[in-house]
């Protein structure tokens, strides 16, 4: 009689764990509710089967942390949201998984600061000053020996203020301004050894009055004077300062915005 009682016993045991376990075929995963909102758990997958995002959603908005792979199954990204979907911490990996951005989203866009590394060489690259997906603040580009290569101010994605560059060793090489996108004010160039190589000013991106041009050792070598952006008397001005203020005037410090898919070799 007891042996018969273990045995219905155990028997009823093994039931309710069948009785009770989940149905492959009634899965929790991927589902919408009756406004065809995202709910839950979703995991979505690329046409090799391999993982594409995996992560929680609550009125088809991300919450918590949501994880993004590329089609080999490395870590493309990682992000974690608040309950309203809106804000998010990421983490940007490049395919070979080492650290290739991070920063903040407000509502889909950049928002705070953002800091961009090297594919090669893993040093910060650039950092710069996002509200609601444009561009305010200081943007700062760096060496390798994280020396900062050049500065710029902006505000409402536009380039507003202070415009520096600096050789290597962290001297001074240019210094002018920004009004609107467009150069305004004084505009100075520096020999590696800190003496003024040239000063003068710009007025809505052109060049404007009295242009100095200074050897190495500080002697002034020329004085030309400028009307919207043309010499007043152009013979003073031979073919290689020419050429020099051609190359100034092409590198105005306009880096193009860093993107996560170009900084990914191809």
């Amino acid at each position: 009689m007891r042996r018969f009682f273990l045995i219905v016993c155990l028997l009823q045991f093994v039931f309710m764990l069948y009785a009770t376990a989940p149905d492959p075929q009634d899965s929790t995963l991927n589902k919408t509710d009756s406004k065809g909102l995202k709910q839950g758990h979703w995991i979505g997958k690329y046409d090799n089967g391999k993982v594409k995002y995996n992560g929680y959603f609550k009125d088809n908005h991300p919450v918590g942390e949501l994880k993004r792979f590329y089609d080999d199954g490395i870590i493309k990204a990682v992000m974690n949201f608040d309950n309203t979907g809106k804000y998010a911490r990421a983490i940007i990996d490049y395919n070979n998984g080492e650290l290739a951005a991070e920063g903040c989203y407000y509502d889909n866009q950049k928002d705070s600061l953002w800091k961009y590394y090297s594919y090669y060489s893993k040093y910060l690259i650039a950092d710069e000053f996002y509200q609601k997906g444009k561009k305010n603040g200081l943007s700062r580009t760096y060496f390798r020996n994280g020396k900062i290569a050049e500065e710029l101010e902006y505000k409402d994605g536009l380039m507003n203020g202070i415009w520096k560059q600096y050789f290597d060793d962290g001297i001074l090489k240019l210094e002018s301004f920004y009004v609107q996108d467009e150069r305004s004010g004084s505009f100075t160039t520096y020999y590696s050894n800190g003496i003024t190589e040239t000063f003068g000013y710009f007025v809505n991106n052109l060049m404007e009055k009295k242009w100095q041009y200074f050897d190495e050792e500080g002697t002034l070598k020329m004085t030309v004077d400028y009307s919207k952006g043309l010499p007043l008397d152009p013979t003073l001005l031979d073919q290689k300062d020419k050429e020099y203020f051609d190359r100034i005037d092409l590198n105005k410090g306009r880096f193009p915005e860093l993107k996560i898919s170009d900084l990914i070799p191809k």
